[in-house]
């Protein structure tokens, strides 16, 4: 058994930690709780200037620390899966990574592209 097939059955065995809860108090799916948030929930953020320290903090900050240290780990997960089934090293993304993909600049540039796509000729200024 390869460490992909170990990631992929793990995946498909663990129950779901999304599952919503439908009726009075159930916080969400009962069987999670001591299996993977457990041992996640209490751990301190990952290393500085990371992308997965800033997506802690961002969390944090309106979620609290268990959910955001959750989140976290469903990211490392998914990480691991990715690197195993690729076979390719892990590239850190880096602290600033929203800051870069979502920038007006990037949005622009987007933006033109599809619109060049659909067949306009596109000019942009600057508006003063």
């Amino acid at each position: 058994m390869t460490h992909r097939d170990v990631v992929v059955q793990a995946v498909e065995t663990a129950p779901s930690a999304n599952t919503i809860a439908k009726h009075g108090d159930e916080a969400g799916d009962l069987r999670c709780h001591g299996e993977v948030g457990g041992d996640v929930s209490h751990t301190p953020p990952p290393g500085r200037n990371t992308y997965l320290a800033s997506q802690y903090a961002r969390i944090a900050g309106r979620r609290g620390s268990g959910r955001a240290a959750m989140a976290v780990a469903h990211s490392l997960l998914v990480i691991a899966y990715h690197v195993l089934d690729r076979g390719e090293p892990y590239r850190e993304l880096g602290p600033d990574w929203l800051a870069r993909r979502y920038s007006p600049e990037h949005r622009a540039r987007r933006l033109v592209r599809q619109l060049e796509a659909l067949g306009f000729n596109v000019s942009m200024e600057a508006v003063a």
